[in-house]
């Protein structure tokens, strides 16, 4: 079943694709999501794949139950057909931990099921606005289980990630610590009273000094060194 919102202003552009099944715990928030933004339902795998195909959106939401635990090898196919469609993965309200194998395919932020309905609401526009959606408490195992993968090129000694962390103005680690805490780019010039362009200046900046080419080793970096400072 494909359903298009009330609102949907544009036949060929979906903003977000919500897709779980309709006995899902969480469908009717999913159908609220719809309400406020351009997008459709989906309730099937098969329909879930047409549809990326058909019209690729910015992000899916993806009920973890759906893919009935494989969501790995299906968000790899999803993302090497759509590799612009960022996914925001609803997993288990007790989970305790997430996969972060699952962030090379495309997921951007994680939700429980139980969650409300303009936290929802703001984990899919902060994925929109390009910014990261992860729980507080998953975030220190998904640290631990990624700092190979932060550590560009190989193993790398702590103090030599430090040394490059001490290179940052004061602003600039302002700017780290917002993005690391989920926040966007517009949330981000509004708090620090700067502009969006000024804070994408920043970020330049601080790529190129840390050696690091996203928001999400951005983040996982930043945590990683607070972590091991306490």
């Amino acid at each position: 079943m494909l359903m298009k919102s009330a609102l949907t202003t544009s036949e060929a552009d979906y903003a977000v694709t919500v897709a779980c099944r309709p006995d899902s715990a969480w469908f009717a928030l999913g159908t609220q999501l719809l309400a406020r933004n351009n997008g459709r339902l989906v309730t099937a795998l098969d329909e879930l794949l047409e549809a990326i195909v058909d019209q690729p959106p910015r992000v899916l939401v993806l009920d973890q139950q759906l893919v009935c635990g494989d969501e790995l090898r299906y968000l790899a196919t999803l993302n090497e057909i759509s590799p612009e469609t960022s996914a925001l993965l609803i997993v288990d309200s007790n989970a305790q931990s997430v996969n972060p194998e699952l962030m090379r395919y495309g997921v951007r932020g994680f939700c429980r099921s139980d969650v409300g309905p303009d936290v929802l609401a703001k984990a899919v526009e902060s994925i929109l606005n390009g910014a990261l959606w992860i729980p507080r408490d998953l975030l220190p195992a998904l640290v631990d289980q990624l700092r190979v993968e932060v550590r560009q090129g190989g193993p790398e000694p702590e103090a030599a990630q430090l040394a490059r962390f001490r290179r940052l103005t004061p602003r600039q680690v302002e700017v780290v610590r917002m993005v690391s805490d989920g926040a966007n780019n517009k949330e981000i010039a509004r708090e620090l009273g700067i502009s969006d362009r000024t804070v994408k200046a920043h970020l330049s900046v601080v790529f190129e000094k840390l050696g690091i080419s996203s928001r999400l080793n951005l983040a996982l970096f930043y945590n990683g060194l607070k972590r091991h400072d306490h």
